[in-house]
């Protein structure tokens, strides 16, 4: 409890001043920013750098600016992107870059991190003509990846054994015709996987082809693989988010259709769909019908299940390949008065194996509306049992200097739509209720203090609580500039909930109150354009009613640097880790690979370290070698579980990458 106090004390003694701090990798620094409103572990980091890469190429106009475009970069509240619109209006076009951070409501950290993915260039209006087709631009990457140790699945002699060699190898293009075709095509083949001749050497393909205003009303026409998100999640939701959120300022979410462009080889729908707009009305429809991995189960009470992983290394795991058949169909009706937004969601998903069946149906309305200094929004769901899902929000802009924010959800246990990803305690919207209060506060532009609690209940019993159970969170973060060259971050949350604890003496568990903390606190340092330095630290405390309190700790450093000769930038970093149970596990985001941008999990006690370089080959190749050993204390005989387990308390990967852009 010490360093907790300690780490509290430290937050409030922050002070800063106006300062330039400039990013030698953009897309890893906003990937991190918008993970870190996250209070817990993230997800699906690759689909995040890929959209922010994306942007990098095609930036948005920040002098035309429109909610469907400045929505993209995910980081900016609606009372900040209306802030820019009114900026704009009042004064013309932004001259510079450096001015954006000094619109109403925006900080320096906020301005330097959309930097790289805005332009003041206002794009000439027209729709594909030949002359756009003619104007390519491509994008290709080759990755492998290999793990020295074994693990236990190419040693198992039984029908876990792993068919395939050690090696996972990964490629991807990405082809762009103008500014309007947009062509994505990747293949992998993972660790253990067998690569036979007749699949090209890999184990999954996907692709697809988008149009961006290819004709007059349609915005956007995807055929292939894609992501749909509806409303505010309670029907669907295939794409990255952020379960619950501690900038209170982004609670509110987008319905978007979009490319899918991650590795992943469950999340995703494939088919096609459109969006077509007639304005004020907007219709996007989609459908899918795809194969999935999976089998029946006895025990299951879905009497399907789907493995999440993607992987075919043995005989179990191939028996499950392809087996499964899901068909979706998706539409959305917005129609759209000033800042207002009302929609209908419909949603049906379907999905088959040998002679079993489930399905998903449900409608939903979600909606947003502004006046003046407040807006609110929301979603109302019901599914094919006439189940109804509630979520509504609203924010007050006390200043532009000050949002206040406060949502209300009550999801009942009996709501069947499992494709959903909602805001809430548990990403899925079921047998849950809760008041979410936040507040966000830029005194000035160069730093912001961001806070929030929630208060949650279940009215019945779940996965883990065998009764009704209640909670509450609470955080509060802090980041800002210190003098020219250092950047600070320091947050701290609090949480308490009932579970049920496995007792000591028998075989029986009692539903106890359990006590968190954790904290984090961050300072980079770029004194110029050759040198990074970061210095970073994490805790985590862990407490319930019949058990002695745990406590898990982090601290590592991160060093990059630029050769005056030599086209090549290295990233380093040295961890140090003691986190004696999963309770007390404490995660953070690492510098790796493009696309691959990681968070590490850390339990146990250890170390992790890592050595990255890049080498830039003119302006078009860029070739990429890590090396990254995790060391466990000698306790630890072993690493993982399962047909993942390795013998010994040392990992050690190495990747590499090369990228072709031309």
């Amino acid at each position: 409890m010490r360093r907790i106090l300690y780490l509290i004390c430290f937050s409030t003694s922050i002070t800063t001043t106006q300062a330039q701090v400039t990013s030698h990798d953009p897309v890893k620094q906003i990937v991190e920013y918008v993970l870190n409103i996250n209070t817990d572990s993230p997800s699906d980091v690759e689909e995040l750098s890929n959209h922010f890469e994306a942007l990098r190429s095609t930036p948005i106009c920040i002098n035309q600016p429109t909610a469907q475009h400045l929505e993209k970069l995910l980081v900016l509240s609606d009372f900040q992107i209306e802030s820019i619109t009114e900026y704009v209006a009042a004064n013309g076009e932004i001259k510079s870059l450096n001015e954006l951070q000094y619109v109403p409501g925006f900080d320096t950290e906020l301005s330097e991190l959309i930097v790289p993915f805005i332009t003041l260039t206002i794009p000439e209006k027209k729709h594909i003509t030949l002359a756009d087709l003619q104007k390519i631009r491509s994008n290709y990457m080759v990755r492998s990846s290999y793990t020295i140790q074994n693990s236990r699945g190419f040693n198992d002699t039984s029908s876990t054994h792993f068919l395939g060699k050690k090696s996972q190898y990964a490629l991807a293009s990405n082809i762009s015709l103008g500014k309007s075709i947009f062509i994505n095509i990747h293949s992998e083949k993972d660790a253990g996987e067998r690569a036979t001749i007749n699949r090209a050497y890999f184990d999954s393909f996907g692709g697809s082809v988008m149009a961006v205003e290819p004709i007059k009303h349609v915005s956007r026409l995807i055929v292939g693989d894609y992501r749909i998100n509806l409303g505010q999640g309670l029907l669907s939701w295939s794409g990255f988010s952020t379960s619950k959120s501690s900038d209170p300022t982004l609670l509110r979410r987008k319905s978007s259709i979009n490319t899918f462009k991650s590795f992943d080889e469950i999340n995703f729908y494939r088919g096609a769909a459109i969006e077509v707009n007639y304005k004020p009305i907007s219709i996007v429809v989609a459908a899918s019908k795809r194969w999935l991995d999976g089998h029946p189960s006895t025990t299951d009470s879905l009497g399907i299940v789907i493995p999440t992983s993607g992987l075919h290394r043995n005989s179990k795991e191939l028996l499950s390949r392809s087996a499964v058949q899901q068909q979706m169909l998706a539409s959305r009706v917005s129609y759209t008065y000033k800042q207002s937004v009302i929609s209908l969601n419909l949603f049906s998903k379907e999905t088959n194996v040998s002679t079993l069946s489930s399905s998903e149906q449900g409608a939903s309305i979600d909606f947003y509306g502004k006046w003046g200094k407040y807006s609110t929004f929301g979603e109302v769901a019901v599914d094919q049992n006439k189940n109804i899902a509630t979520f509504i929000g609203t924010t007050i802009k006390l200043s532009y200097q000050t949002l206040l924010t406060a949502s209300y959800r009550k999801y009942p246990k009996s709501f069947s739509i499992k494709s959903n990803n909602s805001f809430g305690e548990s990403s899925n919207a079921t047998n849950e209720e809760g008041v979410y209060l936040g507040i966000k506060i830029s005194p000035r532009y160069k730093y912001s203090v961001l806070a929030y609690v929630d208060m949650f209940q279940s009215p019945a019993p779940k996965y883990r609580v065998s009764k009704p159970s209640d909670g509450t969170e609470a955080g509060i973060s802090l980041s800002g500039i210190i003098g020219s060259s250092i950047e600070s971050r320091i947050r701290f949350r609090y949480k308490t909930k009932e579970m049920d604890i496995p007792q000591p003496s028998g075989n029986y568990a009692l539903t106890e109150r359990v006590k968190s903390y954790k904290g984090d606190a961050n300072l980079r340092y770029v004194p110029d354009k050759k040198i990074e330095f970061r210095l970073s630290g994490a805790i985590s405390y862990y407490a319930t009613e019949s058990q002695s309190s745990k406590l898990g700790y982090l601290t590592y450093a991160d060093f990059q640097f630029n050769f005056d000769r030599l086209p090549i930038r290295l990233y380093t970093r040295f961890a140090t880790f003691d986190a004696p149970t999963w309770d007390v596990a404490l995660y953070c985001y690492e510098n790796d690979l493009p696309g691959m941008y990681a968070s590490s999990s850390f339990h146990q006690k250890g170390s992790r370290t890592y050595l990255m370089l890049r080498a830039k080959l003119g302006k078009q190749l860029s070739l990429w070698l890590k090396i990254a050993e995790t060391f466990y204390s000698s306790t630890k005989a072993s690493i993982g579980d399962g047909v993942d387990k390795i013998n010994g308390n040392r990992k050690t990967d190495v990747r590499l990458q090369a990228t072709l852009d031309l």
